[in-house]
């Protein structure tokens, strides 16, 4: 449960504002079970293998080049980001959303849950 408590405060700690991630050649994507959108608004999660190169790729003035992981093995240790598109900021300039997360067994039952 400590590994899934983690894995929650990252991504709600480091997630970001991506811009223009569900458009390739000016053409929306539809969406895949790491990314979706509704009305405009979208949320991509990555996992990545090494999350402090990640950030540091990501905090650079040029585009990043992330390579996020499609498989893993056990131990492996790994980061998830959240990125958000097209967030509507309020007053201050803030986007703020809410996020459910499931997290799964590689047998396929639930490990851990969090609803907003």
């Amino acid at each position: 449960m400590k590994t899934c408590a983690a894995l929650i405060v990252l991504l709600l700690f480091c997630s970001g504002i991506a811009s223009a991630q569900w458009q390739k050649e000016g053409e929306r994507l539809p969406d895949t079970p790491d990314r979706k959108s509704v009305k405009g608004f979208g949320g991509q999660l990555l996992i990545v293998e090494n999350p402090r190169a990640f950030i540091e790729e990501w905090q650079k003035p040029e585009t990043p080049n992330i390579n996020p992981v499609s498989t893993a093995k056990r131990g492996d240790l790994l980061g998830a980001f959240v990125l958000f598109a097209r967030c509507k900021p309020d007053a201050q300039g803030n986007c703020n959303s809410e996020v459910d997360y499931a997290v799964y067994k590689p047998d396929g039952s639930l490990y851990a849950e969090r609803e907003a």
